[in-house]
């Protein structure tokens, strides 16, 4: 399981903890069929859940999860349990871009679960939230808005 604390994501086993530099491994999960996926790829569901903030200075441990999904079986379709995610800024939403456009390139997507009010807010404002639900419903994505520049609480 990896978690994003105030200094990034860690993942709990021993190896982690020597080297919390790694890429976060998007483990094999219960297969699910992953929206826009190749036929006779491998659908795979890794879930993680993000603790505490992901802001400008958690952005770079946070990157681990991006090149997890680059080394991803095609078709993986990432959950991220954001129910002790207590705060987002446009760079942690950077990254949560990027993780999805990533995890699309394979075939696969993201989806985003217990959103507290200031992440959700960040994320429905932006647009993302609008492109998460295209890709889940089949449907083509309004073009992307720049995040707010606003107060991110």
């Amino acid at each position: 399981e990896a978690r994003l604390h105030r200094h990034g994501i860690q993942e709990h086993d021993p190896q982690a903890a020597r080297d919390p530099a790694r890429p976060v491994p998007l483990r094999q999960g219960a297969p699910a069929p992953a929206p826009g996926a190749r036929a006779g790829a491998p659908a795979t569901e890794p879930r993680r859940r993000l603790y505490g903030a992901l802001f400008f200075g958690a952005v770079a441990r946070a990157d681990a999860l991006v090149e997890g999904a680059e080394a991803a079986p095609p078709g993986t379709r990432v959950v991220l349990d954001c129910a002790h995610l207590v705060a987002l800024d446009t760079t942690g939403l950077d990254v949560l871009r990027q993780l999805h456009q990533t995890l699309l390139a394979r075939g696969g997507s993201l989806a985003l679960e217990h959103l507290h009010e200031q992440p959700r807010s960040l994320v429905e404002r932006s647009g993302f939230a609008a492109e998460l639900a295209a890709v889940r419903t089949g449907r083509a994505a309004p073009p992307a808005s720049p995040a707010p520049e606003a107060s991110q609480s």
